[in-house]
């Protein structure tokens, strides 16, 4: 018979025989992480459930400032040690409308080339 097995061998089923690994599962990254960024000094142990009105406002302010300046939400939660969340609640307490996801378009009549 042709492509028989000889005697004494045994078909491997197909889930073991070797494959190269799914891409993604190396654990070296071709890339270096992007750093994260410590809570400034200001805002160090104030990101608490009872701040008092003066630290809400001084949070307030900087987190409108920054947010007008073009920083993400997660940057300026890094930047006050808080989450994004409370960033966000921030923004909408200060009147903020958010931008939309992901990174900022281009302007009229340009292109990626230009």
């Amino acid at each position: 018979m042709v492509g028989a097995l000889s005697t004494g061998q045994q078909r491997q089923p197909p889930d073991a025989i070797e494959h190269p690994a799914p891409i993604g599962t190396d654990c070296s990254v071709p890339y270096p992480s992007r750093p994260v960024r410590e809570p400034l000094p200001e805002f160090r142990g104030t990101a608490t459930t009872h701040q008092t009105p003066a630290q809400r406002q001084h949070l307030l302010a900087f987190v409108v400032a920054r947010y007008e300046e073009g920083l993400s939400l997660r940057e300026i939660a890094e930047l006050t040690g808080r989450t994004q969340s409370a960033i966000r609640r921030a923004l909408n307490q200060a009147g903020i409308p958010r931008r939309g996801r992901g990174a900022q378009r281009l302007g009229l009549g340009l292109t990626a080339r230009e």
